[in-house]
């Protein structure tokens, strides 16, 4: 048994190995005496709510394929038209768990009275970074003490960081850690000093960034779209796609925001009254010591 752990389009070639030029691996995938199972991160559908054809022939040959999600369960059904199983990932909510954040923000210097808005993302062409600076300007003038901490890989790549916070004048309210070497409970602390966080994304199969936040007791919005949705526990978290657009050589459907929305959503936040508690609990079922079982059984079953 062979488990893979990634896009459909990135299987291609292993689960089709008639498109191979001839060669000893061409061979070996062709004889197939073994079975594929992949676990898909299904973050986007094609058009009509399948995969686009390329993924779909990916996937047609993966003999037990697991979604993360609800979401990438249906679209994955959508395309093989019968039922995939899925299993969430999971977290350990030892670690990421509500800190005392005061210290975080001395260190840092940021003021005790200041609005922490947080974003941990990657610097790919699946997060709208774009998006998210114009709603921290906004912000911006509402909450004159709004102070935005970015957690990236790398702040240039798909997207220019730097560029953003020079063009929308942001560069007197971030704080900029790049790099994305923090580890788990450094990430809790940074994390728990924030009064929310922002996940600005086009399409997700999870959100580690989304159900660690939560854990560590801080709200989280995000995009109204796939696979977050089910993470976040209050719809007005969730920030509408006003549009949809296809997007890339896979034709994936993307959603389009604007940065009113998700300044307002961030005012939903402000607003209400969110205890860390809550949090914490709605995503209390994705503790790895409540998983576990789960998965055991995913590959016992399997394994018959």
């Amino acid at each position: 048994m062979l488990f893979t752990i990634m896009d459909p389009s990135r299987i291609h070639w292993l689960t089709q190995p008639q498109y191979l030029r001839d060669s000893p691996l061409k061979t070996f995938l062709q004889r197939r005496n073994f079975a594929i199972w992949s676990y898909l991160p299904i973050d986007s559908s094609g058009p009509h709510g399948r995969l686009s054809s390329f993924c779909a022939d990916a996937v047609r040959g993966v003999d037990r394929p697991l979604a993360y999600g609800m979401y990438g369960a249906q679209v994955l059904t959508n395309t093989l038209e019968r039922e995939v199983e899925w299993m969430p990932h999971g977290i350990n909510m030892d670690i990421f768990q509500p800190r005392d954040g005061r210290g975080v923000r001395t260190g840092l210097g940021i003021r005790e009275d200041a609005l922490v808005v947080g974003t941990n993302a990657t610097n790919q062409a699946r997060k709208d970074w774009g998006v998210a600076a114009a709603a921290i300007a906004l912000l911006r003038q509402k909450y004159p003490t709004l102070v935005w901490w970015i957690n990236v890989d790398v702040a240039i790549r798909h997207w220019n960081l730097n560029a953003l916070i020079a063009d929308y004048d942001l560069a007197d309210c971030v704080v900029l850690m790049e790099g994305g070497n923090k580890s788990d409970t450094e990430l809790s602390y940074l994390y728990s000093m924030c009064d929310l966080t922002l996940l600005p994304t086009l399409g997700e199969g999870y959100g580690y960034p989304i159900v660690e936040s939560l854990a560590c007791g801080v709200p989280c919005v995000t995009t109204g779209y796939a696979g977050g949705v089910e993470l976040v526990p209050r719809t007005e978290w969730l920030v509408p796609p006003v549009a949809m657009r296809l997007d890339g050589q896979y034709n994936q459907a993307r959603p389009v925001t604007r940065p009113e929305d998700w300044a307002a959503a961030v005012d939903r936040v402000l607003a209400d009254e969110t205890n860390a508690g809550e949090c914490r609990e709605s995503v209390m079922h994705l503790n790895w010591s409540n998983l576990y079982v789960q998965w055991n059984k995913f590959f016992l079953e399997g394994l018959k």
